[in-house]
């Protein structure tokens, strides 16, 4: 009897310790929240991201998501570009935009098209599966550019989140320009044309866009699906908040490191004022004491 509550006691305590354990290390403290939000905050006003229709929400997705993958060291890029798809947003709104976190500021805002069956207008139904010619949800990282005669010039993604989007190199998702990606097009039919699950990109985009992202940048394919939100492994707040903060900590900590000023203030000269120009002192004049005859008034 002893022994089968001593063994029960240890499974609780060993329970409770990797409960405690767990949460002292993925939960952020408050002053680490209001740091990492104050940051999102910021930049998201010094790239001017609301005058290309990027709105809040989107964009702390987005940041949340690059600090879990920074924390994850999946990123393989010393390139801070992020690539974001929204697909809240109707096919015939320019929905696809580029943002480089060094100059702040948006690179590229355009057209790219979901897959043919996720929707028409409207991107509504994601799928992982192959051959479902769906578009895909989550977090990826651009690969290698490669060129053939089916869609010219492309790039290949890897997907980074099992169950969302981890098939995507099986299923060929890739990044491609094709004809019907275009203003007339829209004119024409009413919203843009569809892929195969691929976010497809203007002609006369499509190569210089490839360019600048391949090699290991982020790209970011967002819908207001709770379920995503809720189980995808890079959307944790806290774990951002948390790395984003040791970061900043190791870097202001950093022997050589000084803060940066984006304007210094250049030192002022002592100014020499030339020693006739300095006013001249005034000089205020002493009474002289009232005399009668001879004898002096003060003395009497």
């Amino acid at each position: 009897m002893k022994s089968t509550q001593f063994y029960a006691l240890t499974i609780i305590a060993m329970f409770l310790y990797v409960f405690l354990f767990n949460f002292k290390t993925a939960t952020a403290n408050p002053a680490s929240k209001i740091a990492f939000e104050q940051h999102i905050n910021d930049l998201y006003f010094q790239c001017d991201l609301k005058n290309n229709a990027i709105d809040k929400q989107l964009f702390r997705h987005t940041m949340i998501g690059y600090y879990n993958l920074l924390a994850a060291n999946k990123i393989k890029s010393e390139k801070r570009i992020i690539s974001i798809v929204d697909f809240r947003k109707p096919s015939d709104q320019q929905r696809f935009y580029v943002i480089d976190l060094d100059q702040k500021k948006v690179l590229y805002q355009t057209l790219v098209s979901h897959g043919e069956n996720t929707g028409l207008l409207y991107a509504r139904y994601f799928s992982n599966k192959t051959d479902s010619f769906q578009s895909s949800l989550g977090w990826f990282l651009t690969a290698e550019s490669y060129r053939n005669t089916a869609n010219g010039y492309g790039m290949r993604l890897d997907g980074l989140e099992k169950g969302y989007n981890d098939k995507a190199r099986s299923r060929n998702i890739v990044v491609h320009a094709a004809p019907y990606v275009s203003e007339t097009y829209i004119q024409w039919h009413g919203s843009l044309g569809r892929s195969q699950g691929c976010p497809t990109l203007p002609e006369d985009k499509n190569e210089e866009i490839i360019n600048l992202i391949k090699g290991g940048t982020c790209f970011f394919q967002y819908y207001d699906d709770l379920e995503y939100l809720n189980k995808s492994k890079f959307m944790s707040s806290e774990t951002a908040a948390n790395y984003f903060v040791n970061m900043e900590t190791e870097t202001n900590s950093q022997p050589n490191s000084q803060p940066k000023t984006q304007n210094p203030q250049p030192k002022q000269q002592p100014t020499k004022i030339k020693p006739w120009l300095l006013p001249r002192p005034r000089i205020t004049p002493i009474p002289r004491p009232r005399v009668k005859g001879r004898i002096l008034l003060g003395l009497q």
